[in-house]
Order: C-alpha cells, then sequence, then structure tokens
C-alpha cells in the first residue's frame, strides 16, 4: 500500500503504508508415492511489515497422507517447520502476533 500523489494525511500513512509485505511467495507440491502414501511440501516467503515491524519470514509445512483404504486416511503434518515461531501481523493491542511450529495428526473418514 502507498498513498496517492497528493494525499496529506501523515496519520493515516504511517499506519497503512509499510503493514503488507511488497513480495509474497508460496510453492507447493503434491507428490503421489508408491503404496497409497502422498506428500505435500509448501514453502512460504513474506517480505517484512516495517510499519508493524516485523521482519521477513519463510517457513515451510509438510503434510504426509497414507491412504489406508478407499475412504480411509490418516496423516501427519508439521506446521511453520523452519523456525520455532514467527511474527505476522499485529493484534488490537498493536502487540506482535507469533505462530508457533506445531505438529498434529488426523484420521478422515469419507463415505
Amino acid at each position: 500500500m502507498h498513498s496517492k500523489p497528493g494525499f496529506n494525511q501523515p496519520a493515516y500513512a504511517s499506519i497503512y503504508e509499510g503493514s503488507s509485505p511488497d513480495h509474497q511467495a508460496s510453492v507447493q507440491a503434491v507428490l503421489t508415492l508408491r503404496h497409497r502414501f502422498e506428500v505435500i511440501p509448501d514453502y512460504r516467503f513474506v517480505s517484512s511489515l516495517p510499519a508493524l515491524h516485523i521482519p521477513l519470514y519463510n517457513t515451510a509445512d509438510l503434510n504426509v497422507i497414507y491412504h489406508y483404504k478407499e475412504h480411509l486416511a490418516l496423516s501427519a503434518t508439521g506446521r511453520n517447520l523452519l523456525q520455532p515461531h514467527h511474527q505476522e501481523f499485529t493484534g488490537n493491542n498493536a502487540n506482535a502476533v507469533g505462530i508457533r511450529r506445531s505438529y498434529f495428526g488426523s484420521v478422515n473418514w469419507t463415505w
């Protein structure tokens, strides 16, 4: 976000300019392996938010799925795996909100 030429409200500009990233990138693949396994890596890059004092970050997720039967799948997922935590935005009280690394599993049954 950038102010239009001639826009003269410094308070507005200082709050909103620099509060969205200039650059973002995401790369995801879906790899179908033998024996009913599927692996889904996901990499993300987001540039800094200078107005919010939030540095750039890189992170990645990984999802491994085992299709046990036609209607039953088991999965293990890791999120934000490249660092223990990172900041993405600020909350209503202007404190930075941290996103932590996490792991979880799931069982999906469809009919």
